[in-house]
């Protein structure tokens, strides 16, 4: 090609482009790594008679765009995009219906060494089909396999290749061999502009409903500037009208001035016997459930100091916890059944009803919108609890004994048994809204090797897995790359519970071996130690500022028939968590202790045991004014 046809190529170019930006108000800037010629023609063709779709060098963009500012200064907004493998698409229809358009058009992709992984691809359990003979290459990777009637079976999951990284020649060669594409390429939309403004697509994603919401959000805030202010304004006007109608009715009842609103609340104040006059006719319009139980009022002023004692459950409690306000106590039975109270009465709000086996394990969602159950029907549900629907299965291949939500609720980590030739495992699973479809696919699981996880939680930030282990050790996990990162022992038996401090940078465990500790969630190291003269089921830290350790426990169940309350220990003990002295003890049930929980703002804690039976104890005065005398 000689340097004049160049030349003329270049003017047709800008031409081109000074044409589409006249003639178009919107332009979406897409990313086009990966996307193939025959891609491409395929999202013109569903582009066509709605935008128009131009390629180009970007240095011959950048130049022809610099060229055109001087007419139009808005096209400078679009120079600091024109970067990497980037083209324009130039519409003047509905924005967010062409951005749909542009990003449908996805096709499946193999793995190519070298390349970086959009996303994490994991090799499923299962016969791969292949002959012995190839046992090597899944072994040089690290791959589990058996052979099975002669071919080659991977025994379980393998998280082959993580996000962000680049894929390594063996991974990309086999999965090539079993048949799997695990990527999908297409145009991304990276910017938009529009009419002069340039913004982020995920813009087009906000709805009429948001921004209204935002509107009165804004126009709430004006209102309450203006009030505290004194400077009247359109949104605060109606609320000083209503303020200054409210002084007046105060000024007519303390003086002798009456008008026309004031004369019913005068002679209400006249006449109290006329309030009770009109009780009753609230009442009526209300809510029954409201008024029957608003009626024992005496009873429970005189029982305030009492337990609460909850009879819901015929077989021994696994676990109860607390929603994240505390009028909310779930609790979960070897009965099979989940059973959900209001923590301040006592009074049974609902139960939840699937499980085929006991329910080992409960929590709850933040916003209490959502319940997570672990049971030994080898299933974990995942309920909504206004309405006690089951919206998700996750199937297991053994029984789930600890479930818990992540920090932002958008994610739920679950602890499996190790039993019948399946390894323990810590498998997480994504989350979505109520009205959304959950995945069945998890988003990692890991392996145990040597002793298995009982317990687990989620460190600060949903960063690490903290897990607790039967033979008394407690690990630290990087959960996206399913590796361990340190591992300590600081029980010599099998730690049964494990519960996270407010900010979760520390826990606390219990364990069979009659001890508690406090361990520091990053480093691991043991803060402090609690002995008892029994086994411990459960352990929990009182919230802050309140310095308190409440363990629980007492010999094994199978000796609670020929056992004395007494000589059992079942009873719930409180130290000192900075002094670690026990301070106290409280009695009341007839078998040991396997879990409890301690209210959210520290009004109280609960318990269940072995005996069925949930005690639930409200904090008095005298517990808040406790000190310690040095």
């Amino acid at each position: 090609m000689s340097k004049g046809d160049s030349r003329v190529k270049k003017e047709a170019y800008f031409d081109k482009l000074k044409t589409l930006l006249d003639d178009y108000k919107s332009i979406f800037v897409v990313n086009v790594d990966n996307v193939g010629s025959n891609q491409m023609h395929q999202i013109r063709v569903a582009l066509r008679g709605h935008g128009v779709v131009l390629m180009g060098k970007n240095t011959m963009v950048r130049r022809a765009l610099k060229g055109f500012v001087a007419e139009n200064p808005e096209f400078e907004k679009l120079l600091p995009h024109v970067k990497g493998n980037i083209g324009f698409v130039f519409t003047n229809d509905d924005l967010k219906e062409i951005r749909d358009v542009i990003t449908s058009n996805r096709v499946a992709a193999p793995a190519k060494a070298g390349a970086l992984a959009p996303l994490d691809v994991s090799v499923p359990a299962g016969n791969t089909g292949m002959e012995p003979g190839k046992t090597s290459f899944f072994q040089a990777l690290g791959i589990p396999t058996k052979i099975t009637k002669g071919t080659i079976e991977i025994v379980n999951d393998v998280h082959l290749i993580h996000k962000g990284h680049k894929v390594g020649a063996s991974e990309a060669t086999l999965l090539n061999m079993m048949n799997i594409s695990p990527f999908t390429y297409g145009m991304s939309v990276v910017q938009v502009y529009d009419e002069g403004n340039v913004f982020s697509p995920e813009v087009l994603d906000v709805d009429d409903e948001t921004l209204v919401k935002q509107y009165l959000t804004g126009v709430a805030n004006v209102a309450a500037i203006s009030l505290a202010i004194g400077y009247p304004t359109l949104a605060s006007v109606p609320h000083s009208i209503a303020n200054g109608y409210k002084n007046l009715l105060a000024v007519s009842v303390a003086t002798d001035y009456t008008f026309p609103g004031s004369e019913q609340i005068k002679e209400y104040l006249a006449d109290p016997s006329k309030f009770a006059a009109a009780a009753p006719a609230a009442a009526a319009g209300g809510d029954a459930p409201a008024a029957e139980a608003a009626a024992p009022v005496e009873e429970e002023e005189e029982e305030e100091d009492r337990p609460i004692l909850l009879q819901g459950h015929t077989r021994s409690l696994t676990q109860i916890k607390y929603n994240r306000e505390g009028d909310l106590l779930f609790t979960t039975s070897k009965d099979k059944v989940v059973n959900v109270w209001y923590s301040h009465n006592g009074e049974r709000l609902g139960t939840y009803n699937g499980h085929q086996g006991s329910v080992w394990t409960v929590d709850c969602n933040s916003e209490t919108t959502l319940l997570v159950t672990g049971s030994a029907d080898n299933t974990a549900k995942l309920w909504h609890i206004p309405t006690g629907k089951c919206l998700k299965t996750w199937e297991f291949k053994t029984a789930v004994k600890r479930v818990q939500f992540s920090e932002d609720d958008s994610m739920v980590l679950c602890v499996t048994e190790q039993r019948m030739g399946y390894p323990g495992t810590v498998t997480v699973m994504e989350v979505h809204g109520v009205e959304e479809q959950q995945s069945d696919e998890p988003v990692v699981t890991m392996t145990c090797e040597g002793s298995k996880a009982t317990v687990a939680g989620w460190s600060a930030l949903n960063k690490h897995i903290i897990m607790g282990h039967e033979d008394g050790s407690v690990s630290l996990w990087d959960w996206k790359a399913a590796e361990k990162i340190d591992s300590i022992r600081p029980h010599n038996e099998l730690i049964t519970d494990i519960q996270f401090s407010e900010d979760r940078t520390y826990f606390i465990t219990s364990s069979k071996d009659k001890t508690a500790q406090i361990i520091d969630a990053k480093t691991l190291d043991t803060l402090k130690k609690y002995e008892t003269d029994t086994p411990l089921n459960s352990a929990a830290l009182t919230p802050s500022p309140h310095e308190f350790v409440i363990v629980g426990g007492g010999q094994d169940a199978m000796s609670v028939t020929t056992t004395s309350q007494r000589a059992g220990k079942f009873e719930c003990r409180f130290w000192h968590r900075i002094l670690v002295e026990e301070l106290g003890r409280v009695k009341g049930h007839f078998g040991p202790i396997n879990t409890i929980a301690v209210h959210p703002d520290c009004k109280g804690f609960a318990s269940g045991g072995e005996d069925g039976y949930v005690r639930v104890h409200h904090f008095e005065d005298d517990f808040f004014k406790f000190k310690v005398d040095l």
